[in-house]
């Protein structure tokens, strides 16, 4: 599963650095999302936080900015779950997302998309297709895409639907399965031939 022992696994972040990276990155036909999978229901605490979160900022595109750094430097990617594969074990809605910290991609998507709900921005849940883990080196034509494994975000700010993905966004795994907080843009707003590369849509679930 890992090429070398000095090789820090990185999760769902397409970054070059000067070391050869073995990405973690959700394989083929692993189910993501859950029962209910788009519960993004806006409780009072996602809403008291969405307000906390926004305060001072005056426009869409800063809040919306704030909320996506927010979830990608406060939820940590559920490595446990995900390496012992009882993905069904938890519901992966905001409201559990926030509560317990911690979430694959479902999670990080309708959480996103919960706190955006609540101060008033449109926005879509989108499953789909990502070239993760397992997947990496493989063509598009090699994979099924009829197979959900990965969710994120498209948020309608300025007049356009921006693509965000806060799990690939978040941080990266290190050799000893430890999740570490490492918060990047690389999939915040990304230009679509890049995100094209390890992303395709099949769904969306627009709130």
């Amino acid at each position: 599963m890992y090429q070398s022992s000095i090789k820090i696994i990185y999760l769902f972040v397409f970054i070059l650095l000067s070391v050869a990276l073995t990405y973690i990155k959700l394989p083929t036909g692993t189910h993501t999302l859950s029962k209910n999978p788009y519960d993004v229901f806006v409780t009072k605490e996602i809403n008291d936080l969405a307000i906390s979160i926004t305060e001072g900022l005056s426009n869409d595109a800063e809040k919306s900015k704030a909320i996506h750094d927010w979830v990608a430097s406060n939820i940590s990617y559920d490595v446990h779950t995900y390496f012992s594969g009882n993905l069904k074990d938890h519901s992966y809605s905001a409201l559990e997302t926030l509560n317990r910290g911690t979430s694959i991609c479902a999670g990080y998507a309708n959480l996103n998309a919960a706190l955006h709900k609540a101060v008033g921005i449109p926005v879509k849940v989108v499953s789909g297709v990502a070239r993760g883990y397992g997947l990496q080196d493989k063509e598009w034509h090699e994979i099924d895409l009829n197979q959900s494994n990965h969710a994120w975000n498209e948020v309608y700010i300025d007049g356009r639907w921006v693509v965000q993905d806060p799990t690939w966004n978040a941080g990266y795994v290190t050799m000893d399965g430890e999740f570490v907080f490492s918060l990047n843009h690389k999939y915040y707003d990304p230009d679509p031939l890049v995100f094209s590369e390890d992303h395709r849509k099949l769904r969306e679930f627009e709130y």
